[in-house]
Parts: structure tokens; sequence; C-alpha cells
């Protein structure tokens, strides 16, 4: 047994003196190694993700801007350095998308979004025409 086992549990044994309804140390070490494989899975399948999106833009090359919720430039891909070093000063800055693009784009965006988003709400699994 690692030592970092042995404090964990410790700390349960210490946990279920005090709490008079807690489960059994058995079962807690149960929930505690169900909540460690789910993590180990979680982990494991955002590894999956990270990868299959680097090799996607390994593939196409193509330029990322990287924006918060509020479409604000948080970073940006390597390639996109080739079309503008000013992109550096928007993501130091955290600037809006809107103020990076074109007067006009950024309404052109929101517009295209709006029509995407409506794709969500569309009855594709009643097998009618939509």
């Amino acid at each position: 047994m690692s030592e970092s086992d042995s404090k964990i549990k410790e700390l349960i044994r210490k946990f279920l003196k005090f709490e008079p309804h807690a489960p059994s140390l058995p079962l807690a070490e149960t929930l505690l190694k169900k909540v460690e494989q789910d993590y180990a899975e979680s982990v494991k399948h955002r590894v999956q993700l990270a990868r299959h999106l680097y090799s996607i833009r390994a593939a196409i090359n193509m330029p990322e801007l990287i924006l918060d919720e509020n479409w604000n430039i948080v970073g940006y891909s390597n390639s996109f350095l080739l079309l503008t070093d000013s992109v550096t000063d928007f993501a130091e800055s955290r600037l809006n998308l809107k103020d990076f693009l074109c007067e006009g784009d950024f309404e052109k965006i929101m517009d295209y979004q709006a029509k995407v988003n409506v794709l969500d709400d569309l009855p594709y699994d009643e097998g009618r025409a939509w």
C-alpha cells in the first residue's frame, strides 16, 4: 500500500468516526476506487480528443482563433501568425472578435451562428420532414 493510499484510508476512518450515517470503510473504499476509475477514464478520453484535434489541425493547417464564451480572443494557432502578427496583441489584450474582423463580418458570423442554433431544435427523431 502506498503512502497516499494509507493517508486516504486514514481520512476515511476519521470521517466515519464523526459521521454516523456514513458508509462503511469497505463501501467507502469501493466508492473511492469507482471515482478514481471514472477520473482515469475521463483523462483518457480528454487525451484522445486532444490527439484527434491535433491531427485534424495538422491535416488542414487552417489558422484558428481560440475564443472564450464572450467571443474574446484568448489564443491562436501558430499558422495564424502567417496571416497577421497582430493576432498576438489581440490575444494578449483579450479583445473581442468583432474588433479583429472587418466591419460587418462579426454580424455575418452571428447570423450564421443563429441559423446553426435553429438546427438544434428540429424534430430529427420524429421521422417527419423538417
